[in-house]
Order: structure tokens, then sequence, then C-alpha cells
């Protein structure tokens, strides 16, 4: 046993080795044993089964109750873990025959799966417990192994209870276990020599926790499980020594985690508190006998060697104490003659001003010396006047130092006029780089903060505002004193949803940053778009302190895209869609028709007269008239149809059939009206023609291509018309229609850009 067991772990080992020798001497007896048993009550099973169930869930609550800091992360992962075990064996005692039905029928095997089920996630409960570095539960999540747990078994339930016929089939009426059930147990009967393997080698180890009780347990339910692979029906032994091997596992691993989240910090404060009430026992037997050594130290100069040897002591004690100071304890005396001497200095001394002790107490004019100086006549000057005044020195200088560089000190000392002369100086020196450093630090950033062009501003956890920078006030119109203390709400637009900013804030929590485009109005109620750029700030319990958010107003820039936008889907000229924004609104259109089953109809208008307008008077002329005719045209349609222009004297007009008859007269009235231009009245007509969506035609290129043929067959049949294209012409008609329109241009390119 010394060999293979650790001595921490005996007295536990020995007791738990012989309940086990007892416990498998029963176990030996009922497996040899017939089943001599009538068929069992079902009262009796649902007590035992009970009795399980509580003892499952009294290991989870004794471990989630106890204080954070006096268990382990492992012991409560293993006590998560039994309840999931509760839990599937609630269903299992649900699951029996004889019970009533749960969702599905109750029987045997349904009671098999959640036995299973548990036995499984027992012991990959044991395994992860023992595997994982033992460490305080303080230091890890607490419900992320509870969730993970709950999850598991819902899954399960899930599983047997809803989709029963997809579990592989463990009993057969009539047969007994399957080969599934069989390889369970196989793999169990595994896992539990594998977590014994673990436990022997743990044993060899010091004390971290109770694993005489987890090898007791896990012993036990490995028992359980090989007397299980037995089971011959619920009608004989099997069914009563089963239930017994079920429940003694629980009790060991109840015992293991009593002792260690209850009783044994219970025991450690109480001897804490004994040695707690021993040492202050001591500390007031020791103040009585430094008073009786101060007492006897006025009465009796006899014993005064008795008494210098204490004094010695406490000497040692506030050497102690001094060097154990961050800073140094200096005694420095300005004798009459001007010379400096160094009566006493504290053992940090050299690792502050980077000079041997030694050294410094035999001259200390050469550190002086090293001063810059500036920082030498100040200090000079500052200790001058303390001397004269009688006030103490507290004052901050550079100190070069041979290994870590320039180093700001503080100095803190009162002086004391001596008898015979001089000045005896007392006093504290530490070296306050690192807080001078971040003192610089907090001053540049408040002047960054201060000059950002950028809008800043943090809130505390309650997301309530309490600083803003000047680009804000700048931006929003907010000075400080309207929104401090107030939610950034006061911002807010109404363009977004709740679930925009609850999203927000989940990926905050989660990854600690958010970034994203958002709407707010400025003070004057003007709406603008900027670009939002958010951070969680923690301390160092990783809880959440306050929020800081960076913001840039880019309306500027989404004008800028807006003109661009327009300036690419929309004719330069007339201001109307182009060629890429009309295939758009077509395809639309083409599939709102076949939802609805409304009709539509497509219109390509060619000016009749154009050319020698522009021929006789100019293209300045031209693109005028050019402009007034689609001005006309746009007053013709209805508000939710298209006019475009594809170029040259080109348009389209894009008709919805569900408002009545198409105005095709009022469109060639209306282009056939004198425009005036520069002073001239000039006239120009037009040659529409006109195609309706059918099943066969259903496509952009197809309506285009019959509304350009009927076009080409309207200034065929003499100009200044409008024709409809009749899909059920003659072949020829429909060849000559298509031979004049492929004279010209393509309506619009297969890929809806508008060709070079």
């Amino acid at each position: 046993m010394p060999t293979l067991i650790h001595p921490s772990h005996q007295p536990e080992a020995r007791r738990t080795l012989l309940e086990l020798l007892l416990l498998a001497l029963l176990w030996l007896v009922l497996l040899a044993l017939p089943p001599i048993f009538p068929q069992p009550n079902l009262l009796l099973h649902v007590g035992l089964e009970t009795l399980g169930i509580v003892l499952a869930g009294l290991i989870f609550a004794v471990v989630w109750s106890a204080p954070r800091t006096s268990i382990s992360r492992n012991a409560r992962l293993l006590a998560t873990t039994f309840l999931g075990v509760a839990l599937l064996n609630l269903g299992h005692l649900l699951a029996h025959p004889g019970m009533p039905a749960f969702v599905t029928p109750s029987g045997t095997e349904k009671a098999i799966n959640f036995w299973l089920a548990g036995r499984l996630l027992a012991v990959l409960g044991l395994l992860a417990a023992l595997w994982l570095p033992w460490r305080q539960a303080a230091s890890s999540p607490r419900w992320l192994p509870l969730l993970a747990v709950l999850a598991l078994t819902a899954s399960f339930y899930a599983w047997f209870l809803w989709a029963p016929h997809t579990v592989p089939r463990t009993h057969i009426e009539g047969v007994g276990a399957t080969p599934f059930k069989q390889a369970v147990e196989a793999l169990l009967i595994g896992l539990y020599l594998l977590l014994l393997l673990r436990l022997l080698w743990l044993w060899r180890q010091a004390r971290t926790f109770n694993l005489s009780g987890l090898f007791g347990a896990a012993v036990a339910m490995a028992m359980g499980v090989a007397l299980f692979a037995q089971y011959a029906g619920a009608n004989d032994l099997f069914y009563v020594r089963d239930h017994l091997f079920n429940i003694l596992p629980y009790l060991f691993l109840y015992r293991a985690l009593f002792t260690e989240t209850l009783l044994a910090p219970h025991q450690a404060l109480q001897a804490r508190t004994l040695e707690l009430e021993q040492a202050r026992s001591n500390l007031a037997r020791e103040q009585e006998r430094l008073q009786t050594a101060l007492d006897a130290s006025q009465t009796e100069i006899a014993e005064r060697k008795q008494a210098q040897a204490e004094r010695e002591a406490l000497w040692q004690q506030l050497g102690d104490l001094a060097a154990n100071v961050p800073g140094v304890l200096f005694s420095y005396r300005h004798d009459p003659d001007g010379q400096p001497r160094c009566l006493y200095l504290s053992q940090r001394a050299e690792a502050v001003c980077g000079v041997a002790r030694s050294l410094l107490q035999v001259d200390v004019s050469a550190l002086i010396a090293r001063l810059r100086t500036r920082d030498r006549l100040r200090l000079m000057r500052t200790m001058a006047e303390a001397e004269l005044l009688g006030g103490p020195v507290h004052t901050t200088f550079r100190l070069p130092h041979p290994e870590r560089g320039l180093r700001w000190i503080e100095i803190s000392a009162q002086p004391h006029h001596q008898p015979g002369g001089g000045v005896l100086w007392h006093g504290y020196a530490q070296d306050v780089t690192r807080a001078h450093t971040d003192q610089e630090w907090l001053r540049l950033s408040d002047k960054v903060f201060e000059a950002s062009q950028s809008g800043i501003f943090v809130t505390d956890a309650r997301r309530r505002l309490v600083k803003v920078n000047p680009a804000f006030t700048e931006i929003t119109g907010y000075p400080p004193d309207e929104v401090l203390g107030r939610s950034p709400k006061v911002l807010g637009s109404g363009q977004h949803d709740p679930q925009f900013f609850t999203r927000m804030l989940d990926t905050l929590a989660q990854h600690g940053r958010w970034q994203g485009e958002v709407w707010n109005r400025r003070r004057s109620g003007e709406l603008y778009a900027q670009w939002l750029a958010a951070s969680c700030i923690r301390n160092e319990s990783s809880e959440i302190t306050h929020y800081l958010a960076v913001f840039t107003d880019i309306s500027g820039l989404k004008a800028h895209e807006q003109q661009l936008d327009h300036l690419a889907n929309h004719d330069m000229l007339t201001g109307l869609p182009n060629r890429r924004l009309l295939r758009d609104r077509l395809q639309q259109a083409i599939a709102y028709s076949q939802r609805n089953g409304s009709g539509l109809a497509v219109a390509v208008l060619d000016l009749d007269g154009f050319k020698p307008v522009n021929d006789a008077h100019g293209h300045a002329v031209g693109d005028k008239l050019l402009a007034e005719v689609a001005l006309r045209l746009r007053e013709v349609v209805r508000a939710d149809e298209t006019v475009a222009r594809l170029g040259g004297d080109e348009f389209v007009l894009l008709f919805r059939e569900n408002h009545g008859p198409l105005p095709l007269e009022r469109v060639l009235q209306t282009v056939q009206e004198p425009i005036w231009v520069n002073g001239l009245s000039l006239r120009v007509g037009a040659s529409v023609g006109l195609s309706r969506l059918r099943a066969d035609n259903a496509s952009v290129e197809q309506l285009l291509q019959e509304a350009d043929q009927a076009m080409y067959q309207a200034k065929s049949a003499g100009r200044n018309r409008c024709v409809t294209y009749n899909p059920s012409a003659s072949k020829q008609e429909r060849a000559e229609a298509a031979a004049g329109a492929a004279t010209r241009a393509p309506a619009l390119p297969h890929n809806g850009e508008t060709p070079p």
C-alpha cells in the first residue's frame, strides 16, 4: 500500500477497500444465485428507483449549494453530471412496465434505454472530472456545464420519446438482450476499467480530492453494469440486485462530495479558528511579557543589559521591516561644515538608486552629483528652505539608474535641528516612475480624447453616458450637460427595430466589440448616418464596467453613394432610367404580373423627324427637345409605371394594364404638340410598338424584341402611329419586322448593361 497509494490517501483508501471487499462478496453471491424471487411488486420498484433518484439529486444539491471557494471545478462538473443521471433515472422509472404511458407506452426496452443512457452519462462525467486539472470552481463558469448536461439529457429524452423508431433495439421480448445492448454494456465496462486505471494512477499522487470515494463509486457502478448485463427479465432476482447496485455507488459518491465540499472545509475552519485563538492567547501573553520587561527596565537599573538586548532585538525587527518596505528609509545629517553624511539606509537603497549601499553610506554626495542640474538645484533649494522654516520636504526628481535608465524618485523627509548644530533628516524615498508614466499616459489619453475628430462617448455598465468629447457635441449638437447621465437612446432615430440593438448588445457581450452603420438624429432633428465602433471595458473579474463607442459622421459619404447610384442607373440628359435600371424594373414587373395575374405592356417609342431637327439646328437644340419629350412622357404615365431612354431618340414605356386602357393615343398626341426651344417651334412625331406579356414571352429580351418589331411595323406603315405586336401574324410578316428591327441597335443588351 505505501508504494501503490500515496500516504495522504491511505486512511480513506483502507476504509473504501474494506467496504468494496464486502461489496464484492455480496456481488458474487448475487451473481451466483438463481432467479428465486417471484415477480417484483411495482411499488417496491418505484421506491427503490425513487431512492436512487433522490441520492443522485442530493449529490448535485450538496455541491451546487456549497460556497464556490470551497469546491473544485471537477466536483461541480461531477455533481452537474449526476443531476442529468437523476433525470435519466426518472425517465427509467416512468418507462418501466406497469407505469402509465409517458408520451409513448411504457415497456422493458424503453426503460433499458433510459438506464443505459444514465450509466453512460455517469461514467463520462467521472472520466471528465478525473482527467481535467483540479482547480477552484470560482475560476470557471458555473452555468455552462449545467446547461450542457441538461441539453444532453433533453436530447436523450427527445430521442427515446419522440423518435423511438430510430433507437437501436436493446431488448426483444422472448429473446432477451440484443447485440447492441451487449455492445453498449461492453463499452461501459471498458470505460469503467479506464476510469479505475485513472483512479489508481491518481492514488499514487498527493491528495487533492477524496479519490477513495470516487474509486468506490466507480467499482460499485462497474459491478452494477456487470449485473445488468445478465438481465433476464423483470420477474427474477436480477430485478432486486440491479436496484441495489444502482443505489450503492451514489452512497460512495455522496460521501466523497459531502466530505470535500462541506465536512472538510468545516474541519479546516475549526482548525484555523483554534490556531487563531492560540495565536491570540500567545499574543496576549507576549504583550504582557513586553509590558513587564518595560516596567522592569524603568524601575531596575541593574537590568540595563537585558534592556539593551531587547533594544537590539527591536532594532533588528526594525531592520527587517525596513527591508520589506518598497522604498528606502534613511537618516541623513547635514553638518554645520556643509558635508552630508548618511547615518542609515534601508536595504532597498541599492535597487532604487543603482549604487551600492555601502558606498552611499560613506559618500552620499556622489549620488546627489548624478542628478540633472535643474533637479539638483531645485532639491537643494527646497531642503534649504525646509531647514530654515522647519517644515517637511515632499518633492520629486529624476535619477539616472545605471541599469534601468532614467527613474523618477519621490522623497518625503522631515528636518530636525540638532543641539550641536546641523540638521538631521528622517525620510522615505521611493521609485514612482511607473505612477509618473501612468499619469503621463492619462494626460496624453485625455488630450487624444479631446482632440479626436471622431465622436467618442463612454457609458457605465447600465449604459448611461458618463463622458463625451468635443467631436461628439460637434456631430450630434448635444452639449455634455444635456446628455451625461442619460441613455444613448436620446440620439436614436427610430430607424432601427429593437432587435437591432439587442443583437448589438449580444455581440458586445460575446465578442467584446461591435461595429456597423447606425442612423441617428442630431439635436436639431436632422437624420444622419454614422459608422459606429463599440467595445466593452472589463475589470479584473471580467465584468463589464463601461462601454466605449467611437463614431464618424458618414452622411456625406452616403449622399455621394446615392449620387453615384443615380448616375449609374439614369440617363444624364433626361434623368430617365437608363438601360440598366429599365432591365431591373422590367424583371420585377414580369415577376409581379406572374404572381398576381395582372397585365403588363411594354412600348418602344422612336421619334419621327428628330434627325432633321438635330441636323438643322445642332445637338444643343436636339438635346433640349429630347429633354422636353422625356418630361412630357413622364406626365403621361402613372407613378408606378416607367419611362426609360435607351439612347438617341428611342424611349421605352412600361405600363401596368390593371389601371384601365393604355394612354397610347395621349402619348402620340403629347409628342406631336409643338415644342419651343430657343425661340424655335419644333414638331416631331412618334412611332410606337407595343408588346403585351404572355406565357410564351415572359422575358425581358423577348418583350423588348417584340415591341421593337411592332415599332418597325409602325414606321413602315407611315409613322406617327402605334402598332401592337401580333403573335399570330404570318411568318413572312414577322420575318420582315424582325429584319427591320435587326438593322437597328438592340433594344437592350443581354447582360443588362449599356453597350459601348
